[in-house]
C-alpha cells in the first residue's frame, strides 16, 4: 500500500508542477498573480489550529516562524519567475536539486550537522545533475534569468523548511504550522502593489468572467493536489522508513518529464514544450542523477 501511496502523490505533485506552468501561461501573465493566489489560500492554514497549540510561544519562536512563510512566499514568486522564462521540465528538478543542497549547506553552518561519504556522493550527484540542467550550449538572456531565479528560488525554500524544521524540534507540529502560513499570507499582500497585479486579478474585463472563474477552479484543482502530496507524504513516513520516502520522492521528476513529453507530442495545443533528442536525452540524464542523488542521501 505505502509504495502505490508514494508514487500517487509523486504523480500528484508532478501534475501540480505542470499545471502552474499551464496557468502561468494561459491564464495569467504576471507570475504575482499567481503567487499571490496560493500564497493567500495559506490562510487556510489557521484551521490547524488543535489543542497541542502553544498560545504563548516566545517572540523569537513566533518571529522565526513567520518569517519562514514569508521566505516560503518569495520561494514561490521565484519559482514561478523561473516557469516563466524556462521550460517547467527542466526548471522543477533544478529547483529541487539546488533546495537539498542549499538546505545542506544551512544545516552545516547553523547546526553543525556532517555528512557521511555517502552522502558526500549524493551531493556529487545533485550538483552534476543541476549541473547538467543548467547547461545550454547557446546561452539565450531569458535561460540565464530562468537560471537565477531558479537558485534564489531554492534558496528561499531552503531558508523556510530548515527554519520550520528548527521550529518543529522545539513546538508542536500546530503551532509551527500556523505561524508559518500565517507569515505566508501577510507576505502576499504586497504582491498587490506590483503594477498589474490587482489588475490581473480583480480588475473588470469584457468577456473574460468565464475565464476568470475556469482559472480559479483550476487554481482550486491544482491546491488540493497539492495537499495531497503533502499529505500522503508525511502519512507514507508513518507507514515506511523515512529514507525509502524520500528516495522514492525523487520520482516525481521523472514523471513530470513524461506527462510534459506526452502532453507536448499528444495534445500540444493544450500544453507544449519544445523537445529535440539532444534536449531529452540532457534532461533524462540530469534527473537519474538527482533522483540517484536523493536516494544517497535519504
Amino acid at each position: 500500500m505505502w509504495l502505490w501511496l508514494i508514487l500517487s502523490a509523486c504523480l500528484a505533485n508532478a501534475v501540480v508542477q505542470m499545471i502552474d506552468k499551464f496557468l502561468l501561461t494561459k491564464s495569467f501573465t504576471r507570475a504575482s498573480s499567481l503567487t499571490f493566489l496560493i500564497a493567500s489560500a495559506n490562510l487556510l492554514g489557521v484551521f490547524f489550529v488543535f489543542g497541542d497549540f502553544n498560545w504563548s510561544l516566545p517572540s523569537d519562536q513566533i518571529a522565526l516562524a513567520v518569517f519562514s512563510g514569508v521566505a516560503f512566499t518569495v520561494a514561490l514568486q521565484f519559482l514561478y519567475l523561473s516557469f516563466r522564462k524556462s521550460d517547467v521540465s527542466r526548471m522543477s528538478p533544478l529547483v529541487g536539486g539546488l533546495v537539498t543542497l542549499f538546505s545542506l549547506l544551512l544545516a552545516f553552518l547553523f547546526v553543525g550537522e556532517a555528512l557521511t561519504a555517502l552522502q558526500l556522493g549524493g551531493v556529487a550527484l545533485l550538483a552534476l545533475g543541476c549541473l547538467v540542467l543548467g547547461y545550454e550550449r547557446v546561452s539565450k538572456k531569458e535561460h540565464r534569468a530562468a537560471i537565477v531565479f531558479a537558485g534564489l528560488s531554492a534558496l528561499f525554500f531552503a531558508v523556510a523548511y530548515v527554519l520550520q524544521k528548527h521550529i518543529f524540534l522545539s513546538e508542536s507540529f500546530s503551532t509551527g504550522f500556523v505561524y508559518a502560513r500565517l507569515g505566508t499570507f501577510l507576505s502576499a499582500l504586497p504582491l498587490l502593489l506590483i503594477p498589474g497585479t490587482a489588475k490581473e486579478l480583480f480588475g473588470r474585463k469584457s468577456g473574460g468572467q468565464a475565464r476568470r472563474w475556469s482559472s480559479l477552479l483550476v487554481v482550486a484543482i491544482n491546491m488540493m493536489l497539492a495537499a495531497y502530496y503533502f499529505v500522503a507524504i508525511n502519512y507514507s513516513f508513518s507507514l515506511t522508513d523515512v529514507t525509502v520516502v524520500n528516495a522514492l520522492s525523487g520520482l516525481q521528476y521523472a514523471m513530470l518529464l513524461a506527462i510534459v513529453w506526452l502532453l507536448s507530442t499528444f495534445a500540444p495545443k493544450v500544453f507544449r514544450e519544445k523537445f529535440s533528442a539532444g534536449k531529452i536525452t540532457q534532461e533524462i540524464i540530469a534527473v537519474l542523477l538527482i533522483v540517484g542523488g536523493l536516494a544517497l542521501l535519504a
